[in-house]
């Protein structure tokens, strides 16, 4: 058993990433633009203790859990996540700072993708054509 690999694979389409601006969690933020919130949203997550994995045949197993994609669509929506519960007063903040993101993105910088992957499916190249903005504040807006 020690060293075997143990997966679960889940495959689902997708058109739109939901980017944290802020670390999961916490109130600081942590990221401050596109590049920094990919890395964060595809980097793997350690589950340990509390968090571990449950197997039928082995029980709790420390794992790591990430994402990998096999395909970009042709239109990718990135939801920025601008509102952050301060756990400490027990109320929603809106993220109010400076978030940068290019007018054109290769989505191959940041994106890992899955080892099974057609490299000729790959559409990775990406132009800025809008942005939807809240006006308000975490209580109260409009888009």
């Amino acid at each position: 058993m020690v060293g075997e690999r143990l997966e679960k694979v889940r495959r689902e389409r997708f058109l739109d990433l939901s980017l944290d601006v802020v670390s999961p969690g916490t109130t600081s933020s942590s990221t401050s633009s596109v590049a920094d919130a990919l890395r964060s949203f595809f980097a793997p997550e350690h589950l340990t203790g509390d968090e571990r994995w449950r197997t039928a045949e082995y029980g709790l197993r420390d794992a790591l859990k990430g994402v990998r994609v096999t395909q970009l669509p042709p239109i990718l929506v990135l939801h920025l996540k601008r509102f952050a519960y301060d756990a400490s007063r027990g109320l929603v903040r809106k993220v109010d700072r400076r978030f940068d993101f290019p007018v054109d993105l290769d989505a191959a910088d940041h994106v890992p993708f899955a080892e099974d992957a057609k490299k000729e499916a790959r559409h990775t190249r990406y132009r800025l054509h809008a942005v939807v903005c809240h006006v308000g504040a975490a209580a109260a807006g409009h888009y």
